[in-house]
């Protein structure tokens, strides 16, 4: 099952609708249902609209941010969006400090410029100002008389606003941390930059889940435990990195194996020597001893026949480095790759392998 629905593009930008969305509109369905009186249509199609409406402010945003980065010469490899909110994928962003802060601001700058185009509408009409004000002080019970569109052109201004603030705040994996990070990147190096977003992120989210509370708004504090288990995430990977970039090559790699196999061999003498060899991944030769893939039981768990050559089976796609190597970056070279393991040569003649099973073990170890 896919994760996401590519739906079309948005000046040029692919969009994706996360498969979670559908629970919005079972949750409207839901919210517009009483027990006497069934479904209230009109209650349903008010929810709905803002909800589409909150949802066109998040890909404004997102939009911000991939124009910006193309702009700057970076493509936006996608646009996705989820029930929280959404994310644009550019996967390499401006060398020059300047621009990659612009591509970080552009999503904030986007809102608040839809804000500011609006707020003249609501500025000169004192019916609608007065409809403004009631959002911004709803304890003060001003009493208003406005038409629907009225109230979701200040619903509208208002949310762009928060939208944009509550992105600007310097605290992972919101805008204004990577903003930040950026900017203490230099005097403070990546770690350390990154560790210092990453613990802002963890307090922002119990801020989200505490104000959620006070103010009996689920959606903030979902938002907040979301903000925290991102920044725990991120925190995770960075103490994972630091692991890797301990070690080398030469420290996990396995010796060539005695019993080879290759691509005209059958599956059953396949399975036999991955029991045998208690090898996650079997490597794969042609006629000439030369790699030509790595083969897991994973990648045979469809085959019904063991007499079956396994040509068709292997991965074909796998790494190569050197026993002095550093393993995060051969690591990061392997998953690059999209490959299973890396074939470990030493003065240019192989001499082992380095299999992701390996690397996901010293992950693991506690010490």
């Amino acid at each position: 099952m896919k994760a996401s629905l590519r739906v079309g593009r948005v000046f040029g930008v692919p969009l994706d609708l996360h498969w979670t969305l559908i629970l919005i509109p079972l949750w409207v369905l839901y919210d517009g249902y009483h027990a006497s009186l069934g479904l209230q249509w009109a209650r349903i199609g008010w929810v709905g609209g803002v909800i589409i409406l909150l949802f066109s402010f998040v890909l404004i945003h997102e939009l911000g941010h991939a124009l910006t980065a193309r702009f700057f010469g970076k493509p936006t490899e996608k646009i996705l969006l989820f029930p929280l909110g959404g994310g644009a994928y550019i996967r390499e962003h401006p060398e020059r400090l300047f621009g990659e802060i612009m591509v970080y601001f552009g999503g904030p700058l986007a809102n608040i410029l839809l804000a500011l185009l609006v707020i003249p509408f609501l500025f000169f009409d004192p019916e609608r100002w007065l409809l403004f004000q009631q959002y911004l002080q709803p304890q003060r019970n001003l009493i208003t008389s406005s038409e629907w569109w009225e109230e979701l052109l200040c619903l509208g201004v208002m949310v762009n606003l928060v939208l944009a603030a509550l992105n600007l705040l310097p605290a992972y994996p919101l805008d204004g941390g990577r903003i930040l990070q950026a900017l203490l990147r230099k005097p403070l190096g990546e770690r350390k930059s990154t560790l210092v977003v990453t613990v802002l992120g963890v307090v922002a989210s119990v801020g989200f889940i505490w104000a959620g509370y006070l103010l009996s708004d689920p959606i903030m504090g979902v938002g907040g435990l979301f903000v925290g288990l991102l920044s725990l995430y991120e925190i995770n990977r960075g103490w994972q990195r630091r692991r890797l970039q301990k070690h080398t090559v030469g420290q996990l790699f396995r010796p060539m194996m005695e019993d080879r196999l290759y691509a005209g061999d059958s599956l059953a003498k396949a399975r036999e020597l991955l029991d045998s060899s208690g090898w996650p991944a079997l490597p794969v030769y042609n006629r000439w001893n030369q790699l030509v893939g790595l083969l897991t039981e994973e990648t045979m768990e469809h085959a019904s026949d063991e007499d079956e050559l396994i040509n068709g089976y292997y991965d074909t796609s796998f790494a190569t480095g050197f026993p002095t190597d550093n393993l995060l970056a051969m690591t990061e070279r392997i998953i690059e790759a999209d490959a299973y393991g890396a074939l470990v040569y030493d003065r240019y003649r192989p001499v082992g392998f380095l299999l992701m099973e390996d690397v996901m073990g010293l992950l693991e170890r506690r010490f």
